[in-house]
């Protein structure tokens, strides 16, 4: 009995044990769900006047979305349903302006995604081919969103570099890089005259250094003329090395004499198959009033940086400074360009930098550096640059604030945008071309030191650019009525009172076109 009895009395505590177990264990949890995932795929956010569309990929049933202005004040928000993962919000009727998309999954883990966007009009056919330029850098993997926001923007000229070292890798042999040959074809097809970079150095010449000696300086002049060759002789300006005069890893050096020689292989190479192509290259060596022979070149050029200041502070001195010294030089009835100017912005995390300056200032001194150029004199400018150059390094997870990758005037890929963004300035940028392409400068008005009355045009009908640096009023001396027209686009008609409007100003420039006879202090 007692045999039989044990072996039950053994599954009973078994079985008890195993409830035992599985009572303090609980039930088994379901295994977590996978986060949501979130991406704005549009390769630019530069849209013309009209609907907006953006393209979403989600994990997410449907997405939340909310655009507001550049003030922050909310303009719409909706909630867009995803259909295979894919999801598409459509802002109509979204007048010109800079605004911000937040975009968020419906999904009890939230993913963001947060950018800006910009809508300009579109630029008329009569406005291509204009004085504003930009410097644009061609690298695959966001060159479709470049491509798009060059011809949408509708600048007058792209500047561009032909590196040597990727043209000929084997003596004589010259073969473009497709990026490049993408962009000029962008830039012509809006009726944009591409500026070409012949620069710098090659492996092949001179151990990768400046070349020097007259073998390696004639192979240079031979890679130049393959530019031209290759980019069509009518249809780009070619400028000579960049800022040989300011470091070059050359032997000779850095004075216009060795300058002059580099200038001399390409004009003795370019010239004489192609001398409808206009040659252009610093003249002035930095600091000094020497120069290098002008009358072999089309156009001299030169570049200004006065960041973290505004450009009032040194602008108009050194581009006065530039056009005088150039003009009383024997060649110096050439064309002066000014194919640099920028000021970098911080790092999107908000790193510090004493370079730096805010989004919303480096919009303002786009244009009010820009007018100071034009009205010193010179023929043409090109702001510096288009994108951003680079994403940051990181020491110890903390990035480290480079200027030269925050000159841009969009933003590179973040935020759960997948394509460049843009920066407030660009649009001031294409709201300038819109308002003074066409419009040769003409005169500045008698006001206070701090206060900026330019005049473009020289008809009944013309346009002046205004601004302050100490606020106060302008009175806009008008027949008829008066379009003003802010930074970004926005538009409304003023009445004048006994032949006057009287303006507000601020640091933000503003355009008012009409009838006008003049401005006055108010």
């Amino acid at each position: 009995m007692r045999t039989s009895y044990h072996p039950r009395r053994s599954r009973v505590l078994i079985a008890g044990a195993a409830c035992l177990a599985l009572a303090t264990l609980g039930p088994v949890p379901p295994a977590a769900a996978a986060p949501p995932t979130l991406k704005v795929t549009n390769d630019q956010l530069v849209f013309l006047s009209g609907a907006v569309q953006l393209t979403v990929t989600t994990s997410a049933a449907s997405v939340d979305w909310t655009l507001s202005s550049a003030t922050g004040a909310a303009v719409s928000s909706g909630t867009q349903a995803a259909t295979a993962g894919a999801a598409v919000i459509t802002l109509n009727s979204t007048s010109v302006g800079y605004y911000r998309l937040d975009v968020e999954t419906n999904s009890t883990e939230v993913a963001t995604a947060s950018g800006s966007l910009v809508v300009i009009p579109a630029l008329p056919v009569a406005q291509r081919g204009s004085v504003f330029g930009v410097g644009a850098h061609t690298p695959a993997g966001y060159q479709a969103g470049q491509l798009t926001t060059l011809q949408r923007v509708g600048f007058g000229s792209v500047r561009l570099d032909a590196p040597w070292n990727d043209i000929e890798k084997s003596a004589g042999v010259y073969t473009f890089p497709p990026t490049v040959d993408a962009a000029v074809a962008a830039v012509k097809a809006v009726g944009g005259r591409p500026l070409i970079i012949a620069a710098k150095n090659n492996l092949l010449y001179n151990s990768n250094h400046t070349p020097t000696s007259a073998a390696d300086l004639a192979a240079f002049g031979d890679y130049a003329e393959a530019v031209v060759d290759h980019y069509g002789e009518d249809d780009v300006d070619l400028e000579i090395y960049n800022e040989y005069m300011y470091a070059n890893t050359g032997s000779c050096g850095t004075t216009p004499a060795c300058f002059q020689t580099m200038i001399d292989a390409v004009d003795d190479a370019v010239s004489a198959d192609h001398p409808q192509t206009p040659l252009a290259a610093a003249g002035i060596q930095s600091g000094t009033s020497n120069t290098v022979d002008l009358t072999v070149l089309d156009a001299t050029i030169t570049h200004e940086y006065v960041y973290p200041a505004a450009p009032e502070a040194e602008f108009p001195a050194d581009m006065n400074t530039f056009v005088s010294t150039i003009r009383s030089k024997p060649g110096g009835d050439l064309g002066l360009w000014l194919t640099e100017y920028g000021w970098p912005t911080p790092h999107v995390e908000g790193v510090a930098s004493a370079d730096a300056v805010s989004e919303d200032a480096q919009a303002d001194y786009l244009v009010r550096g820009g007018v100071f150029a034009l009205a010193a004199g010179l023929d043409r400018i090109w702001f510096y640059d288009l994108v951003d150059d680079g994403y940051d390094p990181r020491s110890n997870g903390v990035p480290v604030y480079e200027k030269e990758n925050h000159f841009g005037l969009m933003r590179l890929p973040a935020g759960g945008f997948g394509g460049i963004t843009p920066k407030p300035a660009l649009l001031t940028q294409a709201i300038m071309i819109r308002q003074l392409a066409g419009k040769p400068y003409y005169a500045r008005s008698a006001t206070d030191p701090t206060t900026y009355a330019y005049r473009f045009g020289a008809g009944t009908s013309n346009t002046r650019v205004l601004w302050s640096t100490a606020g106060g009023s302008v009175d806009v001396h008008v027949t008829g009525t008066l379009t003003v027209t802010d930074r970004f686009g926005a538009t409304h008609t003023a009445t004048p009172t006994g032949g006057v409007v009287r303006i507000a100003l601020s640091g933000h420039p503003q355009y008012v076109t009409g009838t006008i006879t003049g401005v006055t202090q108010a």
